[in-house]
């Protein structure tokens, strides 16, 4: 068990749910915590903001690179594509 503080606590909390769920990077800046703003609670998650951004990276931009296709891609022209290779 932790002994800290409870605002420690509920921070270290917060920003354990922010790197585990890979949104470290949007909610550092929301809540304007970052390497040099001192007057801010200290958060050993801080270094995860890029670990957030390379997940996102993977993650986000094939699901909207398909997302586009599907919307701008003519479907009878893929049909022809695969025919030919």
């Amino acid at each position: 068990m932790f002994v800290l503080p409870p605002i420690t606590r509920d921070a270290l909390g917060r920003d354990l749910f922010a790197a585990a769920a890979y949104i470290s990077n949007y909610l550092f800046a929301w809540w304007q915590n970052d390497y040099q703003n001192l007057n801010a609670t200290p958060s050993p998650f801080i270094h995860y903001w890029s670990l957030a951004v390379e997940e996102q990276f993977y993650v986000v931009w094939p699901i909207f690179i398909l997302i586009l296709s599907a919307i701008f891609c003519d479907p009878q022209q893929q049909v022809h594509l695969s025919r030919k290779t």
